[in-house]
């Protein structure tokens, strides 16, 4: 009923998740992928594509700087440049960074993190939070359940179990999702993406 919509409020709406997704999308890709290291250069320069040419919150290019720096900063232009690097195999001055995986298999890598991209038009966007449908709380939620989890998705629950009061039967929720759940990245990716973030909140 209306009344219940509303005191639900927004649970599942879909939001721009902004820079709250650079440390999966840009960097676990490049960890992934790549086989970046936290300490790996990348390139902080101008990016355009068409009409699109995205800028950092201070309008200014930083240049070469590492992955730690480029999160703790949360610059924009680098993480563009890595996701650039993880699909096309090209950094910014063409030199090879190694097999390029193309946009498909990043969407695989962003669905297995618990992310519905069927209504999406994945670009490189999408290393700052410009999706055109946006992600639910529950989907962030899921996703950095995974990365604390060593890489393991889970989806998301609230209920643990139902027992059947006229039968007895009890049906467990834990259970059914703990047989169903998928390695959404590596061990070594989930520590990388962990490492980095813990060292900017210190």
């Amino acid at each position: 009923d209306k009344d219940r919509v509303s005191e639900l409020g927004n649970y599942g709406q879909r939001n721009q998740p902004g820079s709250s997704l650079k440390p999966i999308i840009a960097y676990g890709a490049a960890f992934e992928f790549l086989d970046y290291s936290t300490a790996h250069i990348v390139h902080d320069v101008p990016y355009v594509e068409g009409d699109w040419a995205p800028n950092n919150f201070n309008m200014s290019f930083n240049g070469d700087t590492t992955i730690e720096d480029s999160l703790f900063n949360s610059w924009n232009l680098a993480a563009i440049q890595t996701l650039k690097e993880v699909v096309t195999g090209k950094d910014c001055n063409g030199r090879d960074m190694g097999k390029g995986v193309g946009i498909e298999k990043i969407k695989e890598f962003i669905d297995a993190f618990g992310f519905d991209t069927y209504n999406e038009d994945f670009n490189l966007g999408y290393a700052i939070g410009a999706w055109q449908q946006g992600v639910t709380p529950e989907e962030e939620a899921g996703a950095y359940a995974a990365i604390a989890n060593g890489g393991i998705y889970i989806e998301p629950h609230t209920v643990k179990k139902i027992i059947l009061t006229d039968t007895g039967e009890e049906i467990d929720f834990d259970k059914m999702y703990e047989e169903e759940k998928v390695r959404a990245c590596s061990e070594e990716t989930a520590f990388m993406i962990r490492s980095v973030m813990t060292d900017y909140v210190r």
